[in-house]
């Protein structure tokens, strides 16, 4: 999967897990991986990493990488800035539907798409359940699905 000029690489029902910004020639990376209440188990911002380390194994940093694994051999996450482009390789849980990505093919629950180009565009993929998800907040337990007024 490429994505070039897109304000959002994969979206997941209104909510960005992906995005990047090129400021002053270095990409910014921003990731929202949740946990399966959409709390954030992983969040990125402008390549600053916070994550909630209780459900890992380990996590791996190295100059311009980083692994996180939940056990043994179990990397769920590899982003990689080594290269002219950032390669992110994983395998996450959303609303119960495993989400895989990386350099071959993307695949969430009954659609793998693979040779995925997409330019200059708002969202590069767009996945999840029709309307809008709300994560949650202090004052409710479960991410809340808005639907779309038509």
């Amino acid at each position: 999967m490429i994505i070039e000029d897109c304000q959002s690489a994969i979206n997941f029902s209104g909510i960005s897990l992906f995005s990047y910004r090129l400021i002053k020639s270095e990409y910014r990376l921003n990731c929202f991986l949740p946990t399966p209440e959409f709390w954030p188990e992983i969040k990125i911002e402008n390549n600053s990493i916070s994550a909630w380390i209780n459900d890992f194994w380990d996590i791996e940093f190295k100059t311009n990488w980083v692994k996180f694994r939940r056990g043994k051999g179990d990397c769920f996450l590899s982003v990689d800035f080594r290269k002219e482009n950032i390669e992110i390789e994983g395998n996450i849980e959303l609303l119960g539907k495993s989400l895989q990505f990386g350099a071959n093919k993307t695949s969430f629950g009954s659609f793998t798409g693979s040779n995925i180009i997409a330019q200059n565009s708002v969202v590069g993929l767009s996945l999840g359940p029709p309307g809008r998800l709300l994560p949650p907040n202090y004052a409710m337990v479960k991410p809340k699905l808005q639907h779309l007024k038509d």
